[in-house]
């Protein structure tokens, strides 16, 4: 990921150009979402559906192999920008767990930009 404004672009002949120089590097936005509120199914036809509740989770720690990188904001969101991918991510925040989600299992984040990390209360 990158981050810039209209202050970047350039002419450049008849174009607006950016230019970026790209390094190695691992970037991942954490969504932190609230799944102890439960879940509700419901069925239509022959499939069932289920939704669960989607309140943010606030202040929890980001450790990327062993070493705090970010804190989850008002709206959950923890920003992680590392220049390698680290072998494990762990959230932490007391009287909390993390689930697993389709996209953040097993300390990994599976799905980039954004990967959303299921909590619950203990």
């Amino acid at each position: 990921m990158t981050h810039g404004s209209a202050d970047d672009f350039r002419p450049e002949g008849g174009d607006l150009v950016a230019k970026r120089v790209l390094q190695r590097a691992f970037s991942v936005r954490l969504r932190l979402r609230d799944r102890s509120e439960g879940s509700e199914r419901f069925y239509g036809g022959t499939r069932s559906l289920v939704r669960w509740g989607t309140s943010t989770v606030a202040g929890a720690e980001v450790l990327a192999d062993g070493e705090l990188v970010a804190t989850s904001d008002a709206d959950g969101i923890a920003e992680v920008d590392l220049p390698d991918e680290p072998t494990r991510i762990e959230v932490r925040l007391a009287g909390w767990r993390v689930l697993d989600s389709p996209s953040f299992r097993n300390g990994k984040a599976n799905q980039l930009p954004t990967s959303e990390v299921w909590m619950a209360r203990e």
